[in-house]
């Protein structure tokens, strides 16, 4: 698939034109302003005034046709080296500006001019009966073409399109070119929480939040030491979360601040644009390479904990989280009801259909 990401100054101009052509569809996050399609192409514009156009046709041709660009400007991106073409604009006739990613991992959507997604995180085990709930943040470092080319050379890419060889391997690969968070969430402490909370998304969006943070409070401290002596340029970490839940806070207000070179009243004081994090909860979010990476991370922690449980317990435990229930009373048979709490997420529906007399409370177990 071929993907374009162009800042326009006049996004209502533009949705006249592809709406003539193209059928309008829902819009599914709240950073869209529009979404239009048909077989060959997609197009969604954002509130930052960036329009991703995506496809398995030839997107130029209907970049020339809607007036976004001219030919000479194709031209000139087309000839571009991908290593260039990583962070680079150029102008179309409009005065539009273009990022043409190449690279399947490159950032696709950006959200502020000249941005990268700076941290990605994603989770493992939530669809998982058996074993914990695995939640990884990875940060990648704006402008270090070394990284992104090495991570590229690794083979990175989404987590379900990786044997679990494969997602063991090149973790192991990945934790030695970036910086990571990574929390396991063992069962019975997962199963207490859910009992309390009632929800798996407020549990994981509090997961993720503390992974994020641990590296947002970590790049604070070591921009605190490297500017010391020097004067600190403030910034902003634009920060990019698989979407998994359709409720848009359970991550926003439990971030911290982003501090660079720490906090200086007299020259942040009202202004809310330094110290910044900007959060985006997006679907399919392994199109970015920062979330690709968390995504093995943390399977790969969620496979090495299974292998942990399935030699503590000598069973084999099945993937998924249906038709599983002769081995969840298997599994009691050989050791009990109270070890379940330690191997599956016994919120699931899945232990009633097995164990209709189960009786979930871990509130009242100390």
């Amino acid at each position: 698939m071929e993907v374009k990401t162009i800042k326009v100054d006049n996004l209502e101009l533009l949705k006249d034109k592809i709406a003539q052509e193209l059928v309008q569809q829902p819009v599914t996050d709240k950073y869209m302003c529009w979404r239009y399609k048909n077989s060959q192409i997609s197009v969604v514009a954002y509130t930052s005034g960036k329009v991703v156009f995506s496809g398995n046709g030839d997107i130029n041709k209907y970049l020339l046709h809607w007036g976004v660009l001219n030919s000479s400007d194709i031209e000139d991106v087309r000839t571009e080296d991908s290593e260039k073409n990583l962070h680079s604009n150029s102008k179309s006739a409009d005065g539009l500006k273009i990022t043409d990613n190449k690279g399947k991992f490159d950032n696709t959507i950006s959200y502020r001019d000249g941005a990268f997604v700076d941290i990605g995180s994603d989770e493992a085990g939530k669809g998982e009966y058996w074993g914990p709930l695995c939640v990884s943040a990875v940060y990648l470092e704006n402008g270090n073409i070394a990284q992104i080319n090495k991570l590229k050379e690794l083979g990175v890419k989404d987590s379900k399109k990786l044997s679990d060889i494969q997602v063991i391997k090149l973790a192991s690969q990945i934790k030695k070119v970036v910086k990571y968070e990574l929390i396991v969430l063992a069962l019975r402490d997962f199963n207490k929480e859910m009992e309390l909370k009632k929800n798996i998304s407020i549990i994981m969006g509090d997961l993720h939040a503390k992974a994020i943070n641990n590296i947002i409070a970590e790049l604070n401290e070591a921009s605190v030491q490297k500017s010391k002596s020097k004067s600190c340029k403030y910034e902003e970490l634009d920060i990019v979360v698989d979407k998994f839940s359709s409720v848009s806070n359970r991550i926003d207000g439990k971030l911290i601040p982003y501090t660079p070179g720490g906090i200086s009243s007299t020259k942040v004081k009202g202004d809310a644009s330094h110290s910044k994090v900007n959060l985006h909860q997006i679907e399919k979010g392994e199109q970015y390479l920062a979330v690709a990476c968390a995504s093995i991370i943390a399977r790969q922690a969620y496979l090495e904990n299974i292998e942990k449980l399935s030699k503590k317990y000598d069973f084999i435990f099945p993937k998924g989280y249906t038709n599983i229930e002769k081995t969840i009373i298997d599994f009691v048979e050989l050791h009990g009801e109270d070890a379940l709490y330690d191997v599956a997420k016994v919120s699931f529906k899945t232990t009633k259909r097995a164990l209709p007399n189960f009786r979930y409370n871990m509130i009242e177990q100390k």
